[in-house]
């Protein structure tokens, strides 16, 4: 998005002022209707030309804003008033020239005021509301006599002033304090995922640190136990055996310490590359046991994706060992789809499924619905926190005793940028 302000104020003005500018369009046309109705239908005698020459101005200063509103990065918030400020100046003005404080639709002032209110600080509203209440007040002293009309067009004006503003504050208010809102929801979910990055990235250092303080006592278990074996010789096979087993588990732990370093993803530094949705989901799957089965169903034509596909095969596996330990004997299905814009791979398990508080939970780190000692409850948090990063979604839907559904949107047009520095070595 061009000229996106830098902080949360800035572009709360920036979009307060982008409403306000279609506020006043809607203000100037509602003009320009009541002056073109109140001269030529119903007849009533204005100076048509002064209140023209008005709404033209107020359009050329809207134009202006306009333009100037796609250049700004950042909009003072004095903008915002010094803005309304004008249309109260402007609504005084057509006043003047209509009956000033007689005039039925001098209630409009109402407009500003309440619109001040939502979206300007105190300082400001007040402000504001002191300016209308002279300018209001200065049409007591001086202005044009009210055209002769009949005590039902004075009724009916002071009820389509009713109408007018009734619209305005209405509508438009509660339209700009959704949009508001809608800001804010985004820039909550903007700082959410900053910490999470961050979050990964201690994640990604602690791993590293771990990785490295438990290769040498490690390393020198295995030397201890090579030694052994070398060193028994003839003796029996069940302490051999023994030997083997505790090499064999040095050898998982070695792998454990490799897949810690990784699973962080794009904080191991690994760069991106594309590579087809198959090749990935079946890298995914390499080494994964065999019970539960696990079908893969991809569809046809599925486009590459650019992804750190290590890390992504990491975490889409630890998504397909979730499925597996939640299902007791069913099988795990792994489906490829598209669409428009996003590639989608899901994961279906017909195990327990989840309440509506863990699937609420599910996503954040150290949080797992397994027994003490199964797992830690990072492999969700960091799956979401890489395909975030990829510009992606994770999403999670989950009903007890029915199964859960854990879909990875990754998008076509990836925005993911590459890391810097080397890859975390243990």
């Amino acid at each position: 998005m061009r000229g996106l302000p830098r902080n949360s104020a800035t572009s709360r003005n920036h979009l307060n002022l982008s409403w306000l500018v279609k506020l006043r369009w809607a203000q100037l046309v509602g003009q320009l209707v009541t002056i073109g109705a109140a001269k030529w239908i119903v007849s009533v005698s204005i100076p048509a030309m002064p209140l023209i020459v008005i709404v033209v101005i107020g359009c050329v200063s809207n134009l202006l804003v306009s333009r100037w509103l796609r250049s700004l990065e950042e909009v003072p918030e004095v903008v915002l008033a010094v803005v309304m400020a004008v249309d109260i100046a402007l609504l005084t003005a057509l006043l003047y020239f209509t009956g000033g404080a007689t005039n039925p639709f001098s209630g409009l002032y109402i407009i500003q005021i309440s619109l001040a209110a939502v979206i300007l600080e105190s300082k400001w509203t007040l402000f504001l509301a002191a300016f209308a209440f002279l300018a209001f007040g200065s049409l007591f002293i001086s202005h044009e006599p009210m055209p002769e009309i009949s005590e039902a067009q004075y009724r009916v004006g002071l009820w389509v002033a009713l109408g007018v503003a009734s619209t305005f504050v209405g509508y438009f208010l509660k339209r700009v304090v959704a949009a508001l809102q809608a800001r804010e929801e985004e820039l909550s979910k903007t700082r959410e995922l900053a910490e999470k990055r961050e979050r990964v990235a201690s994640l990604a250092t602690l791993a590293a640190g771990a990785a490295h303080e438990l290769s040498t006592p490690l390393g020198t278990i295995g030397l201890v136990a090579k030694e052994l074996k070398n060193q028994l010789g003839g003796a029996s096979s069940e302490v051999v055996a023994d030997i083997e087993l505790v090499q064999q588990e040095l050898a998982r732990c070695r792998r454990i310490l490799d897949q810690m370093a990784g699973n962080a993803g794009e904080s191991a530094g690994e760069q991106a590359v594309w590579i087809s949705v198959t090749d990935l989901l079946e890298t995914s799957l390499e080494g994964i046991r065999l019970a539960p089965e696990v079908i893969l169903d991809i569809a046809d034509e599925l486009p590459e994706v650019r992804v750190p596909w290590v890390a992504l095969a990491q975490a889409i596996r630890a998504v397909v060992t979730n499925g597996q330990d939640a299902s007791e004997s069913d099988p795990v299905r792994v489906m490829a789809r598209q669409n428009r814009n996003y590639v989608r791979i899901i994961v279906v398990d017909k195990g327990g499924g989840m309440d509506e508080e863990s699937v609420a939970r599910c996503t954040e780190p150290f949080f797992t619905t397994k027994e003490p000692g199964s797992g830690m409850g990072m492999g969700l948090f960091l799956t979401q926190a890489l395909v975030e990063r990829l510009g992606g979604a994770l999403s999670v839907k989950s009903i007890l005793d029915v199964g859960t559904t854990v879909e990875i949107k990754l998008p076509k047009k990836t925005n993911y940028v590459e890391p810097i520095g080397e890859p975390i070595a243990s």
